[in-house]
């Protein structure tokens, strides 16, 4: 993993859930690492069943896990996409190298552009017309027809 992203990844978080029952407020915090590798639904569900939360509260700790995993994991993607542009711009990277490096790894990935028949016949045809031999083609077509008639 690069430099950059280990500054980004396996950051534990804490997750801070407030609700009330009755007259009371309670506070569920949980600490989560990130990336979250888990499926929300799940997390949620194992949320549930260890601390013992009742049920009408469920649907509105789902919605609260769910937009605090994607708004840190979006922040996390925000600060990591940022990490490479502040270096540009502080000078830390050449601009040249990097425009060489990304020309080359497009490159070594791009498919192959793909021809079809229609093109290959115009460029065969093209070069035909266009080539020397094309003027002694024509001599013996038009000799094979006067001699028909």
């Amino acid at each position: 993993m690069k430099k950059n992203r280990e500054r980004f990844y396996n950051k534990e978080r804490e997750f801070v859930y407030k609700f009330k029952v009755g007259n009371e407020r309670f506070e569920l915090r949980v600490p989560l690492k990130f990336p979250v590798d888990e499926n929300v639904s799940h997390l949620h569900g194992c949320l549930m069943l260890l601390h013992n939360l009742p049920c009408f509260i469920e649907s509105d700790l789902k919605e609260a896990l769910s937009r605090f995993v994607e708004e840190e994991s979006l922040r996390d993607h925000d600060r990591e996409a940022e990490a490479p542009l502040e270096a540009v711009k502080l000078r830390e990277v050449d601009v040249h190298q990097l425009a060489k490096v990304y020309a080359e790894t497009t490159l070594e990935h791009a498919r192959p552009e793909e021809r079809n028949g229609a093109e290959d016949f115009a460029d065969v045809n093209h070069d035909l017309i266009h080539s020397p031999a094309s003027e002694t083609l024509l001599n013996l077509e038009h000799n094979y027809l006067a001699s028909k008639k």
